[in-house]
C-alpha cells in the first residue's frame, strides 16, 4: 500500500488489532459513510510457487456513485501495488495464474460490451493483452498446467454455440415485439431473476505460450455439456467451486434436469474428459442428497467432494467423500461411475459441516473450513485415521492455497478486522495457538484511524436446557458505569449463525459505534454447533429460537450491567425478519422492531417461494397435508398483539398494511433495484441511516 503502511506481523489470536484498541482519543467511531468508503479485497490467487499473490481491490468512490475494481500484487513483502488499472468504465477480477510471472483475469475492458479474459505480466510497466474475442461474455475460470488447458463457462443455449447465443440475442433484442415469458414447469424464477432459456456450459480450450512470452489461444472451445439440460456452475449462487479440473477430466456440480428442482435441492457430482469425447456422467446417483465443492488430489488420482444425506434438505451437515481413481481409468470408460473405486466417508463422526475442501501436496490430508461455534475455522484432516485438527481457532477464514503440507495461505476476517491475507502453520494434532503472519494491509491506512469494537462470546441455558452461545459487543466510548442502551440483531436462514467476521451489511460494529450494547446470539437452527443443534429448528420456527432469544436477553440483563435491557430494539433479516415479526406477537420488551424482508405469515408458504423444497423440509411436508404445521407458527396469525414500533425493510408489504391499519407507529423502506440483501453502496448508507434514526427515535 502506498505511504509505507504495509509491514509484516505475526499475530496469535489474543493479539489486539491496533483499530480495537480504545485508548487513543484520535480514533473515531466507525460510521456507515465509513462502511462503505472502506476498500476492499476479494478473490485472492496465489501463484505457483506461492511468492506472489495477486488480488481484486474494490473502492467506491461516494462523489462518483461507482466503484472501481482492479488487481493488486504483492509477493509477500512489505508492499503492494496496482498491477492493472482502475477505471470507472471497466472491471478487472478474478485472477488465475498461467506461470509465475503472467496472471490471466477477467475483464470488461475493451469496449465489446462483454466480458472476456485479459493477461498481464507482473513485470513493472506491463500492459494488459486481451486474449479472448468470444461473441459472449465468459466467467468462472481456471487453469491446468499440467495439461495447459483453460477451462470457463458461458451462457448458451441447448446446441451450446456461443456464436448461436449472442445471434440469438441479437435477435431477440432487435425484433421481439413483447417481453412475455411463457412456462410449463418450475422453476419460473429463482432468487432475484426469472429462468431464461440459457445455462451455464463448462467449455475447455488450450493455451500456451509463445517464444516471446505472449499467451495464445490454440483450436477452439470445445463445450463440454452441449446438446444436455445440465447446468455448471448452478445458477443463482454458483460459482468456480462448482468445477474442478484434472488433466484428463473435470468434475463439476449439477442438477438432474426436470421439474422436482423446485422441491428437490438434490446435486450431482458429474464428469466428463476434457476433450469432449464423453458425456457427463453422474458418480453420486444413489445419494439423495446436496453434493458438492469436487476437488482433485495433487496428483489426480483420488476425488473428494461433500455430500449431505437427507433429500429435500439443504442444511444437512456436509460430509467429505473421497474414492480414489483406479489406475488407467477417465471418463472416458464406458461407464464413468466404475471411473471411481467405492467412495468413503473421512471423518465420519465429526459433527461439524464442511463448506470447502483443499488438498495439501503430499495427498495425505485435507483442509477444509467449517463453522464451529461462532468462528469459520479451518480443520487439517488426516485421511488415514481421519484425525480433525484445527489449525486457525477464531475469526472466519477461507483457504488460498497451501504452500506445504506445513504452511497455507488464507484469508481472515473478524469483527473488527476486514478481510486480509495471512499465512498460518498446519499443526498435525491440535496447537495451544493458533500462528499466523499477515501479509495484507488493504484496509489498514482507513482502519488505523477508526475505533472497532472486539466481541466478546458468552454461553447460557437456552430452551431444551441446552448451552446456547451469543456475541456482545460494547458501545466504542464504553465507559464503566454507565448504562447503555441495546440491539438484539437476529440472524437469517434460520440455518446460518452469527461468526466472528466483518460484513458490510449487518456489521455490528456500525452500531457499537453509534452507543449500542450490540447482543447477537445463535439460537437453535444455527450452524457450528452440531447438527442436531441445527435440525432442532425444524417445525418449531417460533418456540425454541423466541425462547434461546428472549432467555439469553434475560442473561445479558444478568450478567452485563452495563446493558440496558429495558431500553433494547431488536432487528432482523429473511429468517431474522420472520422473528421479529413473531416477536411483535409475543412480548412488548422492546422498544422499537426492524424487520427486514422476513415472513410475514407461513401459512401458505409453499405457494409464493420458489425453493419449495425449503418450506416443505422446515414444516414437514406440503402444505394440503401439513396446513396446521405451517400455519402454527406463523405471525400474522397475532396481529391483535401487534404493537411495538416497526420500520418494515423490504419483503412482503402485508406487515406494513397490518401495522398501518392497527395504528402502530411504522415506516416503509423499498429499495427497488436490490434483491434480498442491499449491496450498492448509496443504498447500503440509506439503509443504515434508515435504521439508526428509527432506532433514535423511538429509543433515544
Amino acid at each position: 500500500m502506498p505511504n509505507g503502511l504495509e509491514s509484516h506481523h505475526t499475530i496469535n489470536s489474543t493479539a489486539a488489532h491496533p483499530a480495537s484498541l480504545g485508548a487513543d482519543s484520535t480514533k473515531t467511531p466507525l460510521t456507515p459513510r465509513d462502511l462503505i468508503n472502506l476498500p476492499r479485497l476479494s478473490s485472492p490467487a496465489a501463484s505457483f510457487d506461492g511468492r506472489s499473490i495477486v488480488y481484486t481491490h474494490t473502492q467506491y468512490f461516494e462523489a462518483e456513485r461507482k466503484s472501481q475494481k482492479s488487481l493488486w500484487l504483492t509477493y509477500l513483502s512489505p508492499s503492494a501495488r496496482p498491477l492493472t488499472q482502475a477505471a470507472f468504465n471497466f472491471s478487472d477480477d478474478s485472477a488465475v495464474w498461467l506461470d509465475n510471472q503472467t496472471v490471466a483475469f477477467l475483464s470488461s475492458r475493451g469496449g465489446s460490451g462483454t466480458t472476456q479474459l485479459w493477461t498481464v505480466s507482473t513485470g513493472q510497466g506491463s500492459q494488459p493483452q486481451q486474449i479472448t474475442r468470444f461473441p459472449i461474455t465468459i466467467s468462472n475460470v481456471r487453469y491446468n498446467a499440467r495439461a495447459q488447458l483453460l477451462a470457463f463457462s458461458a451462457a448458451v443455449y441447448a446446441d451450446g454455440s456461443m456464436e448461436e447465443a449472442a445471434r440469438r440475442d441479437s435477435a431477440e433484442k432487435t425484433s421481439k415485439p413483447d417481453s412475455g415469458l411463457a412456462y410449463e414447469r418450475l422453476f419460473v424464477r429463482h432468487w432475484d431473476h426469472f429462468i431464461e432459456p440459457k445455462k451455464q456450459n463448462l467449455f475447455v480450450v488450450r493455451i500456451r505460450s509463445s517464444a516471446a512470452g505472449h499467451y495464445q489461444l490454440e483450436g477452439v472451445p470445445i463445450n463440454l455439456m452441449a446438446g444436455g439440460e445440465l447446468e455448471s456452475p448452478l445458477d443463482p449462487f454458483g460459482g468456480v467451486s462448482d468445477y474442478q479440473f484434472s488433466p484428463d477430466e473435470i468434475a463439476f456440480v449439477s442438477r438432474k434436469p426436470g421439474r422436482e428442482q423446485a422441491w428437490n435441492p438434490k446435486t450431482n457430482i458429474y464428469v466428463v474428459s476434457t476433450d469432449g469425447s464423453t458425456r457427463p456422467r453422474s458418480l453420486t446417483d444413489a445419494n439423495p442428497g446436496v453434493c458438492s465443492f469436487p476437488a482433485y488430489s495433487p496428483d489426480g488420482k483420488q476425488l473428494a467432494w461433500l455430500q449431505m444425506s437427507r433429500a429435500g434438505y439443504e442444511s444437512d451437515r456436509n460430509q467429505i467423500v473421497v474414492a480414489p481413481r483406479r489406475a488407467g481409468s477417465s471418463s472416458a470408460d464406458a461407464d464413468s461411475t466404475t471411473a471411481l473405486a467405492a467412495p468413503r466417508a473421512i471423518a465420519a463422526r465429526w459433527d461439524r459441516s464442511a463448506s470447502s475442501i483443499v488438498w495439501l501436496p503430499s495427498g495425505t490430508r485435507l483442509l477444509v473450513t467449517a463453522e464451529d461455534q461462532g468462528h469459520n475455522l479451518i480443520f487439517s484432516i488426516d485421511l488415514a485415521s481421519g484425525t480433525v485438527a484445527p489449525v486457525t481457532q477464531r475469526g472466519s477464514n477461507s483457504i488460498l492455497k497451501p504452500l506445504s503440507d506445513q504452511r497455507v495461505l488464507l484469508t481472515r476476517s473478524m469483527m473488527h478486522r476486514p478481510t486480509e491475507i495471512y499465512i498460518a502453520t498446519i499443526a498435525s494434532s491440535a496447537a495451544p495457538q493458533e500462528q499466523l503472519q499477515q501479509i495484507s494491509f488493504v484496509s489498514a491506512p482507513m482502519l488505523n484511524a477508526k475505533r472497532l469494537v472486539e466481541p466478546e462470546s458468552f454461553w447460557f441455558r437456552g430452551a431444551n436446557n441446552t448451552n446456547v452461545q451469543g456475541w456482545l459487543l460494547k458501545p466504542v466510548n464504553f465507559q464503566p458505569g454507565k448504562k447503555y442502551r441495546m440491539v438484539l440483531l437476529i440472524h437469517g436462514g434460520p440455518q446460518g449463525s452469527w461468526t466472528d467476521s466483518f460484513s458490510y451489511r449487518w456489521n455490528p460494529n456500525v452500531f457499537a459505534s453509534a452507543g449500542l450494547a450490540v447482543v447477537a446470539i445463535n439460537p437453535h437452527g444455527s450452524v457450528g454447533f452440531g447438527q442436531a443443534f441445527t435440525d432442532a429448528v425444524q417445525q418449531r420456527w417460533g418456540s425454541w429460537p423466541f425462547e434461546d432469544l428472549m432467555k439469553g436477553v434475560d442473561h445479558v440483563s444478568r450478567t452485563f450491567s452495563f446493558v440496558d435491557t429495558n431500553r433494547a430494539c431488536a432487528l432482523g433479516a429473511s429468517y431474522g425478519a420472520y422473528m421479529v415479526n413473531w416477536i411483535n406477537g409475543h412480548t412488548d420488551r422492546f422498544r422499537c422492531l426492524v424487520s427486514h424482508d422476513g415472513r410475514f405469515s407461513t401459512e401458505y408458504a409453499s405457494f409464493y417461494t420458489d425453493e419449495l423444497y425449503f418450506p416443505e423440509s422446515e414444516f414437514g411436508g406440503v402444505q394440503w397435508e401439513r396446513a396446521e404445521a405451517y400455519a402454527q407458527w406463523s405471525p400474522a396469525r397475532h396481529i391483535a398483539h401487534w404493537q411495538t414500533p416497526t420500520l418494515v425493510i423490504h419483503g412482503d408489504k402485508g406487515k406494513w398494511y397490518a401495522l398501518q391499519r392497527r395504528n402502530v407507529p411504522s415506516r416503509l423502506l423499498y429499495f427497488p433495484d436490490e434483491n434480498h440483501w442491499v449491496s450498492k453502496p448509496a443504498n447500503s448508507l440509506r439503509w443504515h441511516q434508515e435504521v439508526l434514526a428509527w432506532i433514535q427515535r423511538y429509543n433515544p
